[in-house]
């Protein structure tokens, strides 16, 4: 098929035609190129080029690497002509069988998916059928969280140990703060007078490629920006802590930049981020 597809129904499928007359209106194909030389990889480039201006870079970031992971190797090489007769759902329901437990992975699939035909069946003016998708299972895990016991197990260890890392689980642990907050604080986020924690940023790591890179951005929605109340033991662990930094910082054998930290009121606490807070 060399000539453009202007004013053809030659791609559409049969049960697609239905949807298209229910007004009494036929659907006109109106796109000035060939659909048949333009594949998914294209389409999914020029959608990522799109979503760049629109989303956070971490997002964007996160977009690409699953794309290019679980969608581009298999329906790259098909032409958006290929793809108006393509069986999406029995694509879906493979790439569940294959990617077993994956339920999530599976979710951002789907996602992706039809937010690059939503862009590509806009942008050509090609009827995409975007009523696909995959039903979960409704065995959902019941979540483990610490007993008293443990509780108070795990603040007497953190307590009685001179590891940076532990305080990140002690402010995780009274504060309810993600790990990527917990990671972005800065000395100047801890109002100890009004005894209060601001949270402004973020940390993320994302996947590029065979690569990681580190993001400071901005909390994960608006109403992330809060503060949240500062108890007295993380009042009395964290004025302990920058105490002991500031004496560091001014001894000039052991700079306290050498200790993976910069003096209160700069540093992250991500230069030493602590592990996500989990019961074993």
């Amino acid at each position: 098929m060399g000539t453009h597809l202007i004013a053809t129904f030659r791609c559409v499928p049969p049960n697609a035609l239905d949807i298209i007359n229910k007004k009494g209106v036929i659907y006109m194909l109106k796109s000035k190129v060939n659909l048949e030389e333009i594949t998914f990889k294209n389409g999914y480039e020029e959608w990522l080029s799109f979503k760049k201006n629109q989303v956070k870079e971490s997002t964007y970031l996160t977009y690409k690497f699953k794309a290019k992971k679980h969608l581009v190797p298999d329906l790259g090489n098909k032409n958006l002509l290929e793809l108006l007769s393509f069986d999406m759902n029995s694509y879906i329901y493979s790439k569940k069988t294959i990617l077993k437990n994956g339920e999530s992975i599976i979710k951002d699939c789907v996602m992706l998916l039809k937010s690059i035909l939503k862009f590509l069946r806009k942008k050509y003016n090609v009827p995409y059928d975007l009523d696909f998708g995959f039903r979960t299972t409704n065995n959902l895990n019941e979540i483990s969280v610490f007993n008293e016991k443990e509780r108070i197990k795990l603040i007497k260890c953190i307590n009685n140990s001179e590891d940076f890392k532990t305080l990140g689980i002690l402010i995780s642990l009274f504060s309810g703060l993600r790990i990527g907050e917990v990671c972005g604080l800065k000395w100047e986020d801890l109002d100890f007078e009004n005894k209060l924690i601001r949270i402004r940023r973020t940390v993320e790591r994302v996947y590029i490629e065979n690569n990681s890179k580190i993001i400071i951005t901005t909390p994960k929605s608006r109403k992330s920006v809060r503060n949240i109340p500062l108890a007295q033991i993380l009042i009395d662990k964290l004025c302990t802590r920058r105490d002991r930094e500031v004496s560091r910082v001014q001894d000039v054998r052991s700079p306290a930049r050498e200790r993976g930290l910069s003096a209160p009121h700069k540093g992250h606490f991500h230069r030493r981020a602590p592990p996500q807070l989990h019961k074993a």
